[in-house]
């Protein structure tokens, strides 16, 4: 059986959305889909705060003011939560190492990680990070036992671009599935992008328990 998206065809009350940033700067690729600019910051959070609330707003003035003659289109449509994990909860104990081997472009999660001491060795250099999904991942081979250090592996599997799926849209006693393929990574319970073989683009929300058996 494919994996089930759920057509999102009402509008709802969303959950606020959350950016985790890597450090206390907020960068454009943080608020906006701008590769050619993605690691150049325009505000800092706070020594004081570990959060703070953007509205879309602030957001446009932030990166006008960064870059007066450009336009960029934001991540999000509504108020988000910026966050940075406290430098206090990154302590010994709290850090990873690969459970089995990591093929590049492979999302960092629970499921091939295990938690270790921290040590006093410098993380593997094929780290980075995803800033669409919002999570470390490999950009290079990685074997199994590397040391990672200090970061926070997705809870959840990940959904790569590219999978087919079954999408599900539902009008009262009428359900009607059609099948696609996905046009960008996700999560479960996160809206993606997909496409179906008459071309027809949708978004679509990934239903938040298939992940465990999807193939």
């Amino acid at each position: 059986m494919l994996p089930l998206l759920v057509l999102a065809m009402s509008a709802s009350a969303a959950s606020q959305q959350e950016v985790v940033l890597v450090d206390r700067y907020v960068r454009v690729g943080d608020l906006a889909v701008a590769p050619e600019h993605a690691d150049e910051v325009v505000a800092q959070l706070s020594s004081h705060t570990t959060s703070m609330e953007l509205d879309v707003v602030s957001a446009e003035r932030l990166l006008r003011n960064r870059f007066p003659g450009l336009h960029f289109r934001l991540r999000f449509d509504t108020t988000i939560r910026l966050s940075v994990v406290r430098a206090e909860l990154v302590q010994r104990g709290a850090c990873f190492a690969a459970s089995s081997d990591l093929s590049a472009k492979e999302h960092i999660t629970s499921r091939n990680t295990e938690q270790v001491a921290c040590i006093d060795q410098k993380p593997s250099e094929a780290l980075a990070y995803d800033r669409e999904l919002q999570v470390p991942l490999a950009k290079a081979f990685i074997p199994a036992g590397t040391y990672l250090g200090s970061l926070r592996p997705a809870a959840r599997r990940t959904l790569p671009k590219g999978q087919r799926m079954t999408l599900r849209f539902s009008s009262g006693p009428i359900i009607v599935e059609r099948e696609v393929v996905t046009l960008q990574p996700g999560l479960p319970d996160q809206k993606v992008f997909a496409v179906a073989e008459d071309g027809e683009v949708m978004a679509a929300r990934l239903a938040p328990n298939d992940m465990e058996g999807s193939r």
